[in-house]
């Protein structure tokens, strides 16, 4: 027996166009941008500089952007326990 939630034939939910194109989403309008040039150089190399820039002067964000884009973002931990100790799963027989 099927989900209710589940796709039938000619469910009007489908999308029948698909994906969008890359170029109308903004992630590809941004990629164009960054590959334009300008004075010879590329916008994406511009707005690095830019970044180094304002991270030479001091700029916190900055200098965390540029370290995270290195060397990725921190990692990040989860203590999942109560008091120091570990929760109790109760599984259910559903």
């Amino acid at each position: 027996m099927a989900k209710p939630q589940s796709f039938k034939k000619n469910d009007p939910r489908i999308n029948r166009n698909g994906r969008p194109k890359a170029e109308w989403t903004w992630s590809g309008v941004l990629r164009q941008a960054m590959e334009k040039q300008i004075d010879a150089k590329q916008v994406k190399e511009l707005v690095s500089e830019a970044l180094m820039d304002k991270a030479l002067q001091g700029d916190v964000q900055a200098i965390k952007e540029i370290g995270n884009r290195i060397d990725g973002m921190p990692k990040q931990t989860t203590d999942i326990t109560s008091g120091g100790e570990p929760l109790v799963i109760i599984k259910s027989n559903d």
